[in-house]
């Protein structure tokens, strides 16, 4: 029987995602003045930031002091480069669930292919808000931004999570791993409910959740044989 890796080119481009993801993760500060208590990477503190106050203290304005200009051109430059890895991530969502829609038949899996498009677009509205935010740190007139940040964050991270979750139906069918990954791909979901009533701590294993299962999927793109 011939067995044939149908994910293998997405797979390549999964790649790519893993590679960006870690460019900008050497990027994106990792140390900060302040963040709320529960957060640990001051990037996600940054896209869950409600407050002008809060804001300004992770960029060190305490007591008169002017924003640290360090944090506020690592924080640019990484969101610069998001513009890139959101497009690579969401192509690579894209195109593993054009394949699943392709092989099973399944039209849910073109709600994924939506929602990839969905998260790649409100991701670089995202980053055009938290550019604009720092640009605003002395002044302190960035309330509305910070508004219109926890609306475009939250259908960024939202549109990744559903995906997942449409996806666990796929990972379930495989053998026992694929099924354990299946239930893990809840997770997201779970985490995502968690972090938008108690920020912070879920915050971070909401986003965490969201790149173990990129990784997953990744290597599933490898390792999935399709017999003939």
């Amino acid at each position: 029987m011939k067995s044939q890796k149908p994910f293998l080119s997405v797979g390549y481009i999964g790649i790519v995602v893993v590679l960006l993801a870690l460019i900008i993760m050497s990027v994106f500060p990792r140390i900060v003045p302040y963040m709320a208590e529960g957060f640990r990477t001051p990037i996600i503190f940054f896209e869950f930031v409600r407050t002008v106050g809060e804001t300004q203290r992770l960029f060190g304005m305490f007591a008169g002091f002017l924003p640290d200009d360090n944090i506020v051109q690592q924080m640019n430059l990484g969101n610069k480069i998001d513009f890139i890895y959101a497009f690579v991530y969401g192509t690579f969502l894209f195109l593993f669930a054009r394949k699943l829609l392709k092989i099973s038949g399944k039209k849910i899996f073109i709600a994924v292919m939506v929602l990839a498009v969905v998260a790649m677009v409100f991701d670089w509205l995202e980053n055009i808000k938290l550019i604009s935010i720092t640009e605003k740190l002395a002044d302190g007139s960035f309330q509305d931004d910070l508004d219109m940040l926890h609306i475009y964050t939250w259908i960024k991270w939202g549109s990744l999570a559903v995906s997942f979750l449409i996806l666990s139906d796929w990972f379930f069918k495989g053998g026992t791993i694929s099924k354990i990954f299946s239930f893990i791909a809840w997770s997201p979901a779970v985490f995502g409910i968690l972090a938008y009533r108690y920020p912070g701590f879920y915050s971070e294993l909401f986003a965490f959740s969201i790149m173990i299962m990129f990784v997953g999927t990744i290597i599933y793109c490898f390792v999935y044989k399709q017999h003939e």
